[in-house]
């Protein structure tokens, strides 16, 4: 009881942020952590991380759902059955798991009195207004309130929120909070009960009675943001010119009063403000202009800007993708939104879905609660080839799927895909003869200068973090001549998982790009009026096996930097030689293989756009290896020319660990992956062509 009575005890006028104090701009900084002070704030990124908070979680959908007792008992109002993926969610739901778990049956509730409510939350707002001004208070200041009015039978008929920088909570040492004080105005003072009150409280760790929010927690950082824009635009409104003084030697004597007046008045009047810009002072008698004041560059605002934006954008919890086009490319940026619908938006909706439930609809029903849908949703890419199987092997009919997915059944989907003992499809031997289309002309001879760039700037950074490891290893190297060693260097030099991320990163969005120009030729190829799907999980699976297959290009270069290592030590050369050596294989590397690179790899995109967009057709079953045929080709390609395989069944021109005789007898091994179209090694121009015969 003494921590109830001790929380009873507290008054709100003891409510507020801790005394900082800081020197910034010859004052002592001292932030009045009111509410007022806070909302105060709200602008540049704060401004943009409390509207992307807001608006994500204001455009969540909100059901309702009531929950039977027994099974013979009937609702009141219309109501739909929950389908599997809805009733996990509820399941998972630590708010009403227990609810849900003791209920005889759960149903989404599609019409009622609480649903108008939040479609018309009084004559001058909707619900979006309404949710999108609680998540914004919420992260201003940590506190939200509702005032509910309620008609005759005590039901809610309208929802006014407060602002919370005029509202006061009242302690009472029997009932722990008597009510909450509202004054908009200084003449303007009203109170109102616990049971009008809505309170939503972020957590404090200082205060009982009010939350505190994030914009509090980085108040600083929102200040030093907000005062560096300020200097800027002073600055800018003075030409550019920082504080100056005019000093006077010693020798020169000490004005008085009136004569130090005089200079004042004349200086500002020849030389101060932007209409007097540029024009140049000149002073007698020996007197000086020194800056009194840091100019912009020596105060490091680049940096100092940065680091104020990271801080802030981490207390609100949102990517600094987001708020930043700096480094951003899709895939970060994806990752980016899902950890914000995952770490930042899901919390904050579960905790209004939990005040509601306990505050709101018990005005209605005890049955009733509300949930939010999944705003982070499941991983579409695998849904989909989730459907793709299970409908190609008969495991579900069409309309089983749908269910899951909360579709409407359809007429045709009760049947299987495909027959329910199938027979074996035998693929026909086909000739060179065989009809086909033309293969699309691939970009054999370009070279997207982005791409070599990007893959230029990609061995440069892998470079300068290899010679950097190297140096922290300097002294070591001055007694090691074993050229054993070398592994133990490179291991610890080349972070092959560091890299590996990073060259899908780099791989990622030019592959891709390349992959949708050409599966949507190949499809138009076929059809004009289809339309290629990139969200297909065929072209995502391709993707990903490629990827595994690429990483052989980190390797070989492992393989580089060990024998480089070996040589310095032998030679017993120190970090000097290493070094050198290390610039001669990467030298190599941004010269020459970054072309290489971006060539081969834009010509395995291309071929494996076609061939998911001649699969996504739907009547192309068949594809042929097509060889260029001239005088430079391979030894290997042209006796492929003509050999056609099966991608209904998946099959592949040879998989991971085959390998072929050429004409000189050179064995090319494929050790990297399965080869389903070409390239067949580095630098192929071989393409692919659709079989039509029988269609």
């Amino acid at each position: 009881m003494g921590l109830l009575n001790w929380l009873k005890s507290l008054r709100a006028e003891q409510i507020g942020g801790t005394h900082i104090s800081q020197f910034q701009n010859r004052r002592p900084y001292s932030p009045l952590i009111s509410h007022k002070a806070l909302i105060d704030r709200y602008a540049s990124y704060v401004y943009a991380c409390v509207k992307l908070n807001s608006i994500a979680c204001a455009k969540v959908p909100l059901r309702l759902y009531t929950a039977r007792p027994t099974r013979g008992a009937k609702a009141l109002f219309k109501t739909r059955s929950v389908n599997s993926v809805n009733r996990k969610w509820l399941e998972s739901n630590c708010g009403v798991q227990r609810k849900v778990a003791k209920a005889n049956d759960v149903e989404e509730v599609l019409d009622h009195p609480v649903l108008d409510l939040f479609d018309q939350v009084n004559e001058f707002m909707n619900g979006f207004d309404l949710f999108e001004g609680l998540y914004s208070f919420g992260d201003l200041t940590g506190n939200a309130y509702w005032y509910i009015i309620k008609n005759a039978l005590g039901v809610p008929e309208a929802i006014w929120p407060l602002f919370p920088q005029f509202v006061k909570v009242v302690p009472s040492k029997e009932n722990f909070i008597l009510g909450y004080q509202y004054q908009p105005t200084p003449d303007n003072k009203m109170f109102f009960g616990v049971d009008e009150i809505i309170h939503f409280k972020e957590f404090s760790p200082k205060d009982a009675f009010v939350g505190m929010g994030a914009l509090e927690a980085g108040v600083m950082a929102a200040d030093l943001g907000e005062s560096m824009n300020k200097y800027d635009v002073e600055t800018f409104k003075n030409a550019g010119l920082a504080d100056m003084a005019i000093t006077i030697p010693v020798e020169g004597g000490k004005p008085d009063d009136k004569e130090i007046k005089r200079i004042q008045a004349q200086w500002r009047r020849k030389y101060a403000g932007i209409d007097n810009r540029g024009r140049i002072p000149v002073l007698t008698g020996g007197a000086k202009v020194e800056n009194i004041s840091f100019s912009p560059k020596e105060m490091a605002f680049l940096q100092g800007r940065k680091a104020s934006l990271n801080e802030i954008a981490t207390v609100f919890g949102v990517p600094l993708s987001m708020l930043t086009p700096d480094n951003v490319n899709k895939a970060n940026a994806e990752v980016g939104e899902r950890q914000h619908l995952s770490n930042t938006v899901l919390p904050k909706l579960r905790r209004v879905e939990q005040k509601l439930n306990e505050k709101l609809l018990p005005m209605y029903d005890e049955s009733l609660f509300v949930v939010y849908d999944n705003p982070v949703g499941e991983d579409k890419e695998f849904r989909l080839k989730e459907i793709e199987l299970k409908l190609r092997t008969n495991y579900s009919t069409i309309n089983e799927q749908r269910q899951i997915d909360g579709q409407e059944p359809v007429e045709w989907g009760d049947e299987p895909s495909l027959p329910v003992n199938p027979a074996p499809v035998v693929p026909k031997k086909r000739a060179k003869s065989v009809k086909r289309l033309p293969s699309l002309e691939i970009p054999s001879n370009a070279v997207d200068k982005k791409f070599v760039s990007a893959m230029q700037e990609y061995f440069k950074e892998q470079q300068d973090d290899v010679i950097a490891n190297a140096e922290k290893d300097a002294n070591a190297l001055k007694s090691i001549k074993v050229s054993g060693t070398a592994s133990d260097f490179a291991s610890s030099w080349f972070d092959s998982a560091k890299w590996n991320k990073r060259l899908e990163e780099t791989l990622k969005p030019f592959l891709e790009s390349t992959m949708f120009t050409a599966g949507g030729k190949a499809l138009s190829s076929i059809n004009s009026s289809l339309t290629f799907n990139p969200l297909n999980p065929n072209v995502a699976n391709q993707l990903t096996k490629h990827h595994k297959g690429a990483i052989q290009i980190n390797a070989t270069t492992s393989k580089q930097v060990r024998k480089a290592i070996s040589e310095a030590l032998e030679e017993g050369t120190g970090i000097a030689g290493v070094k050198k050596r290390l610039i001669e294989v990467y030298g190599s590397k941004i010269e020459s293989s970054a072309i290489l690179i971006a060539r081969t790899e834009t010509i395995w995109a291309f071929n494996a756009g076609a061939r998911a967009g001649y699969l996504q057709s739907g009547v192309i079953t068949r594809i042929e290896w097509v060889s260029s045929n001239d005088d430079r080709s391979c030894d290997f390609c042209p006796d492929l020319d003509g050999k056609t395989i099966d991608i209904i069944r998946d099959e592949n021109f040879f998989n991971k660990g085959d390998s072929l005789v050429g004409r000189n007898g050179n064995i090319l091994k494929f050790d990297y992956e399965d080869i389903g179209h070409p390239p067949a090694h580095c630098m192929c121009r071989c393409a692919i062509a659709p079989i039509t015969e029988g269609i």
